[in-house]
């Protein structure tokens, strides 16, 4: 007789989306149907995975004084079509191209080093990171690149390792212990970077999703949103979990968790842009957005706007529920996003319009390691 893990392949009580009604008691007939042939499964192969149906309440129980380690890959695509018939002079003397199709494979390893909070039910996280390995296959324009020195600086992906401090509290809400401004300059000259400004970023953020208050049981679902700001305006990233399952081996109860990512995207003026570098935040306040500053440059035939898609993802956590653990993180999104400029062109004086599509691709995956060090 061949054994099957019933509890990888039946999930107890079906998710259902939002706005889908089941029939009554449509649910509770595949639960317990799910458990009879659980328990059935079991009984005959005597394995030591079950699927659970009791409740659990999900926490992160960070220690402090303790070295968490994640060792990671990181794929990163670029791809961008660009519509430039001079280059501006923000962009220096690069040659810029028409169309690029670029992959980055980044390994490495990201460490949290957990110490105390001044809040007692929050722990403050050093994050850093080591790159041990980073590829690249793709083509600029016809010409077929495999050397990270191949890539113009210009519309190269970022690639450096994380170095911040996150304050977590036992749920997973987190917030970086000191502000981390959008570097305009950087958006300003390499417009690739403008797909990833608004959307996730899993080497600067907390590893795994934000979990509710109270106990779940599988089949649960619950939303959390993270508001933050983005060059002056607010964004949204939704996140839509569901519980799969919870399974014991080997004296461990381990939960699958999957969410569905979503972000509502914005929009970036140049006068937006000009108050933030020049001006500071209050001067958006003042109307500086609506052009005060951006007035500055009329009849300068420069003009800038950054627009950024909504990001749409998922991911994938296995976490360890009675250690208060993340075992293992999945996480994929894409982040469309244009660049619509206007700029004089240094040799005709005439003014140019441009145009970059740009879209980033992110499938970041981290595991824990075994051994965690304590001090």
């Amino acid at each position: 007789m061949r054994c099957v893990d019933l509890g990888s392949v039946i999930r107890i009580a079906p998710y259902a989306p939002y706005n889908e009604t089941l029939p009554p008691g449509s649910s509770i007939i595949r639960s317990y149907v799910a458990v009879l042939a659980l328990a059935v499964g079991a009984a005959a192969c005597g394995g030591t995975t079950v699927a659970e149906t009791e409740e659990a309440t999900f926490a992160y129980e960070y220690v402090v004084g303790e070295t968490i380690t994640f060792d990671f890959t990181m794929t990163q695509g670029l791809v961008a079509n660009i519509d430039l018939d001079a280059t501006p002079g923000i962009l220096g003397t690069t040659e810029v191209p028409d169309e690029l199709d670029i992959t980055v494979e980044t390994t490495g390893e990201i460490t949290y080093v957990i110490n105390p909070a001044d809040d007692p039910d929050s722990f403050e996280i050093a994050v850093s990171g080591i790159i041990t390995d980073t590829s690249v296959t793709g083509r600029i324009d016809s010409e077929a690149i495999d050397d990270i020195e191949d890539l113009p600086t210009d519309f190269s992906p970022s690639t450096a390792p994380p170095n911040l401090i996150l304050i977590v509290d036992r749920a997973g809400n987190a917030t970086p212990r000191d502000a981390v401004p959008t570097d305009l300059f950087g958006l300003l000259a390499n417009p690739a970077s403008a797909a990833n400004v608004g959307g996730i970023d899993p080497m600067s953020d907390h590893l795994g999703p934000v979990f509710p208050a109270g106990s779940l049981t599988t089949g649960a679902s619950w939303q959390t949103e993270d508001i933050r700001d983005v060059l002056g305006s607010p964004v949204t990233t939704t996140s839509s979990n569901h519980l799969v399952g919870v399974t014991a081996a080997d004296e461990a109860r381990v939960a699958t968790i999957e969410s569905e990512l979503s972000s509502s995207g914005f929009e970036v003026s140049l006068g937006t842009l000009l108050a933030l570098l020049f001006g500071g935040a209050e001067d958006l306040v003042d109307g500086a957005g609506t052009g005060d500053i951006s007035s500055q440059f009329d009849g300068s035939g420069f003009d800038l706007r950054v627009i950024g898609s909504p990001m749409t993802g998922n991911s994938t956590t296995v976490f360890d529920v009675g250690a208060g653990r993340l075992l293992s993180y999945r996480t994929i999104s894409k982040s469309p996003a244009e660049v619509r400029l206007s700029f004089p062109d240094e040799e005709s004086g005439e003014t140019v319009d441009g145009l970059m599509q740009l879209t980033t691709t992110v499938d970041f995956s981290a595991k824990l390691r075994d051994d965690i060090s304590s001090t």
